[in-house]
């Protein structure tokens, strides 16, 4: 009987997504949350989630992690945030055949004291 060749694996990872708001380097008033969205990206196996990580500059050149979302169907997330804080984040999709993408580049905000 002729034998059926399977399709290989699929090893490639997605693209990086993109982040898209708040704008990089943009300074925000006094709140408590903040959603952050991202350019969804495409995957022949089919994108199954995305995951975020966020961060705050604890000291100059020093960032600590604040929390990490995911796995998140939606391409947003709202995130806690406190006054005063200057934060970057970053965003990766993982495609149906369980391969991560690249981070993203970071992208940062700061949150105004009030």
């Amino acid at each position: 009987s002729p034998t059926i060749a399977s399709p290989p694996p699929d090893t490639t990872p997605p693209p990086a997504p993109q982040p898209s708001a708040p704008q990089d380097g943009s300074t925000l008033s006094c709140r408590a949350e903040q959603t952050l969205v991202w350019q969804p990206v495409d995957d022949p196996s089919g994108v199954a989630a995305y995951y975020v990580k966020l961060e705050v500059e604890a000291q100059v050149g020093q960032w600590q992690p604040v929390a990490g979302y995911g796995p998140l169907q939606e391409h947003q997330v709202t995130v806690q945030v406190q006054c005063g804080g200057h934060y970057r984040w970053m965003v990766r999709a993982q495609d149906g055949a369980g391969n991560f993408s690249d981070w993203s580049t970071p992208w940062y905000f700061t949150i105004q004291l009030p």
